[in-house]
C-alpha cells in the first residue's frame, strides 16, 4: 500500500509542477496598449477569445449603446494557414531500403493508407494544424484500443496536455508527459 501511495504522491508533485510551468511559460501581458499592465494568467482561453472573436472581452466595460465591432483577423489568419498547409493531403511515405523491399513497402503503404482512411486522419490533420495555429502547438494521441483491437488516433486539445518543466524544444525528451 505504501508504494502505491508514493507513486500517487509523485504524480501529484509532477503535475502541479507541470501545471506552474505552463501558466509561467504562457503568460502574457496585454496586447492592448492602453491596457498593458493587465497580465492573462491564462494565455490559452485569451488566444482561444482571440480566435472566437471575442476581443471586447478583454477591454473594459463601455456604455450599453455604445458598439464595439470587430475585424476577426485572427480567425482569418488561422483558416487561411490551416487551408494553405493543409492543401496538399498530408501523408506518410513508405519507401523501401532496398529494391527487394518494394513489394513489402508497397503491402505497408497499402495498409497505411486503409488505417489513415478509416481514421479520417485528413480531418484530425486540418484539426490538430489549426489547433497549433491558434495555440502555438497541436498534439494528436495514438493508442491501441483493446476493445476494438485497432491503433486510434484523436485530436488532443493542448489544454489537456502537461510536458515536465525541464523540456525544450532544441532536446524534447520530457521526463514525463500528463495527458
Amino acid at each position: 500500500m505504501s508504494d502505491t501511495r508514493a507513486i500517487i504522491n509523485l504524480f501529484e508533485e509532477c503535475h502541479a509542477e507541470a501545471v506552474e510551468s505552463l501558466q509561467n511559460e504562457t503568460r502574457m501581458d496585454s496586447p492592448f496598449p492602453p491596457f498593458n499592465t493587465i497580465t492573462y494568467p491564462d494565455t490559452f482561453k485569451l488566444l482561444k477569445d482571440m480566435y472566437d472573436g471575442n476581443h471586447w472581452t478583454l477591454m473594459p466595460k463601455m456604455a450599453k449603446w455604445k458598439s464595439r465591432p470587430v475585424k476577426n483577423v485572427p480567425f482569418i489568419v488561422v483558416e487561411g494557414q490551416t487551408t494553405l498547409l493543409t492543401d496538399n493531403r498530408p501523408s506518410i511515405s513508405i519507401l523501401p531500403r532496398s529494391s527487394e523491399d518494394s513489394h513489402i513497402a508497397d503491402l505497408v503503404k497499402a495498409g497505411v493508407d486503409y488505417w489513415w482512411d478509416t481514421q479520417f486522419m485528413d480531418r484530425k490533420i486540418a484539426d490538430v494544424v489549426k489547433l497549433s495555429r491558434i495555440y502555438g502547438v497541436g498534439w494528436l494521441h495514438l493508442y491501441w484500443d483493446a476493445q476494438g483491437k485497432e491503433h486510434v488516433c484523436k485530436v488532443v486539445n493542448p489544454w489537456n496536455v502537461l510536458v515536465a518543466p525541464d523540456t525544450t524544444s532544441e532536446d524534447y525528451a520530457p521526463t514525463y508527459l500528463i495527458y
